[in-house]
């Protein structure tokens, strides 16, 4: 990557986790309830079959309730499990009732004997991340987890990104190796991109 571009991310980086630290919980709670039942309604989570949500930090939006939600809907959900050595990142297959552990990034992950979802199954990603463009271009952490996930992933995998309304820019500094989002949902639109 670029030095220019990975010194632009890293200040987006650094400014939105300056104000995501700040949040208001009330204020967010409620952001992030309004962020659900606007997926729940969007219609490629109404028709898609298996879908991949995450399982939020602190300050991320919290999407356990949509977990609850598409396991009751009869979807099939699979979370995000990183292996912090090797850097790769594999969607394990979630049902109610399973054990959770919290991964090595300090995030809630299925057990590692979870069975895998093939990334060809996987018809809708809903993605974490610091920023996102109204042109698709997305800012995540850095590790490039989502990335070489994605690689693997169909073209036909709707990227569904999350954020609050202050996470959304015109266009951000983007990578050939960075995938873009297909949608962003915040508190009061969504947003093709």
């Amino acid at each position: 990557m670029d030095e220019q571009i990975k010194a632009a991310k890293t200040a987006i980086r650094q400014q939105i986790k300056a104000r995501r630290a700040t949040q208001d919980a009330r204020q967010k709670a409620l952001w992030d309830r309004r962020i659900v039942a606007s997926m729940l309604a969007h219609p490629r989570y109404i028709a898609a079959t298996t879908v991949m949500p995450y399982m939020a930090t602190a300050q991320e939006i919290n999407l356990d309730a949509l977990v609850a939600i598409a396991l009751s809907d009869g979807k099939a959900v699979c979370l995000p499990r990183v292996e912090h050595a090797t850097r790769q990142m594999w969607a394990h297959r979630f049902q109610t009732g399973d054990a959770l552990v919290t991964g090595a990034l300090g995030i809630r992950e299925p057990l590692s004997a979870a069975p895998v979802c093939a990334a060809a199954e996987i018809d809708l990603v809903v993605m974490p991340g610091l920023a996102f463009s109204l042109r698709g271009e997305r800012i995540g952490y850095g590790g490039g987890y989502y990335d070489r996930f994605l690689a693997a992933c169909d073209e036909r995998v709707f990227l569904l990104a999350v954020g609050y309304d202050w996470q959304v820019f015109s266009e951000l500094p983007s990578a050939p190796e960075d995938r873009r989002i297909n949608a962003i949902v915040t508190p009061t639109r969504v947003v093709a991109t």
